[in-house]
């Protein structure tokens, strides 16, 4: 149970089998395009007592309209396979915690190949210093292993001669997801080997005014 702890840290997307066949946005506002090369998602999670781990995850699609230099609506899906942890990055070989986030005990990426969210709502803030100038608070769905639930998290937006990029903090945690693997919220007695149930993911978004 060493390195799970990994596994509660990969809750930090969202999981789910959940295929939709378009992502319609709204149709005030123009359209960008997301460039999911450059854009980075980066999970963290840690035991209880003793070490933490991170990792990364690439979105394999998305969708997002701005309106008066705010989002309007967004969508982004991540490739449940493109889950690997810093250990497995830097050596090949190390393929152990990778693969048990990926298997049945957590995140089963057999059956749930992608994640999602979606925002449907974002409020300017003036309260977050580490935000910078353009400061929101996003909400929408977050979507694992076929579970939705609302989340709220701080993101902070710039936009210049048709670019745009956003970096945003997600929170949350992986219980409400039915994610069980040694959370103390599902098992007594685990003593040193407990995983914290909070989740926590970087993201930053790059996207250019579609043509």
């Amino acid at each position: 149970m060493i390195r799970l702890i990994v596994l509660g840290i990969v809750a930090t997307m969202t999981f789910t089998n959940f295929q939709p066949a378009e992502t319609p946005l709204s149709d005030v506002g123009d359209k960008y395009d997301v460039d999911l090369e450059n854009s980075k998602i980066r999970w963290k999670g840690k035991k209880l007592v003793g070490y933490a781990h991170e990792g990364i995850l690439k979105l394999s699609k998305s969708a997002l309209t701005i309106t008066d230099s705010q989002i309007e609506s967004a969508f982004f899906e991540i490739d449940m396979n493109s889950l690997m942890d810093d250990d497995a990055i830097e050596n090949p070989n190390e393929l152990g915690l990778t693969n048990h986030l990926k298997s049945e005990d957590f995140f089963h990426v057999e059956k749930f190949p992608t994640a999602t969210i979606r925002i449907t709502s974002s409020k300017p803030i003036s309260n977050n210093p580490d935000a910078g100038d353009r400061n929101f608070i996003l909400t929408g769905d977050l979507t694992i292993k076929g579970i939705t639930k609302k989340i709220g998290f701080p993101a902070a937006i710039s936009m210049e001669n048709g670019s745009f990029s956003a970096k945003a903090t997600i929170k949350f945690d992986r219980s409400k997801w039915n994610i069980k693997y040694g959370s103390g919220s599902f098992f007594d007695d685990l003593g040193d080997d407990m995983i914290s149930d909070d989740i926590e993911l970087q993201v930053e978004i790059v996207a250019k005014e579609a043509a």
